[in-house]
């Protein structure tokens, strides 16, 4: 299943990306900003967000996957910081060739480069995806890898959601970095196994 998993997401990504260059999801994306982020701006949330959102800095997942180091776990250190520079290399790749531009007009925080995918978004998943699945594995309690599970899924859509609230994605490019996500952390996974 592994495969047409990664076979799927393949074509719903390229199927996004042609869209997006097209310039055919503009009232999908609007909609959602003007529906689930704009109403709700405020201060307060503006404030935790632009603190968030730096829990999808490369940098700042590298140090967590480091950390992977210290608990003696080199093996899952090292896919974790491979999966991360791999999807890195691959999004911005890809953000190149598309080359759409970020939204204008409703931005909070200063965001440079192309819009889509979405960087935090696909390092985000990535890693934390895999460090919940290293996690689980390493736990008998049923309990606690439900926890895990449901900290790195509120801790990803929480980042995602970030990046189109302070107006620096549309949400094409959130789903885009979700699928490209999925790609990476099911093609590590086989590999890992």
């Amino acid at each position: 299943y592994k495969r047409q998993l990664i076979t799927l997401c393949v074509i719903l990504f390229v199927v996004l990306a042609i869209f997006v260059k097209l310039g055919k999801v503009s009232a999908l994306n609007n909609w959602f900003y003007n529906i689930f982020a704009k109403p709700i701006q405020n201060n307060g949330l503006t404030n935790f967000f632009m603190v968030f959102t730096y829990l999808g800095n490369f940098f700042v997942l590298l140090i967590i996957s480091l950390c992977f180091l210290f608990k003696k776990q080199k093996k899952d250190a090292v896919f974790l910081v491979l999966a991360l520079i791999f999807v890195s290399i691959l999004t911005f790749l890809i953000k190149f060739i598309i080359k759409n531009p970020r939204p204008e007009g409703v931005v909070l925080i200063d965001e440079s480069g192309y819009s889509f995918p979405s960087a935090h978004t696909s390092l985000t998943a990535t890693t934390l995806t895999l460090i919940a699945y290293f996690l689980s594995k390493q736990t008998g309690k049923k309990w606690l890898k439900i926890l895990i599970w449901i900290i790195s899924i509120i801790l990803v859509f929480s980042v995602c959601y970030s990046r189109i609230y302070l107006g620096v994605h549309f949400f094409t490019d959130i789903i885009a970095g979700l699928l490209l996500s999925i790609i990476v952390v099911t093609l590590f996974i086989m590999l890992y196994n």
